[in-house]
């Protein structure tokens, strides 16, 4: 088994916790604030993804909702 299993499970586990510890380990810990960037980009990127391919569930519950 690869020896990077467990820094993307920990890099994974970052991205969709409401609230992360932090970057995962074998980060700098410079890399926080790129990091934050990044985990917001795959957010908006699923949120736009969901309301493509549900628009009317948008427009029934509200922007601020969606």
């Amino acid at each position: 088994m690869s020896n990077l299993k467990p820094f993307y499970d920990g890099f994974s586990d970052a991205l969709f916790r409401p609230h992360p510890d932090g970057v995962p380990d074998g980060f700098p810990a410079k890399a926080a604030h790129r990091f934050a960037i990044y985990r917001n980009n795959v957010h908006r990127g699923l949120i736009d993804a969901l309301a493509a391919a549900y628009p009317t569930v948008k427009k029934l519950v509200g922007t601020d909702f969606f």
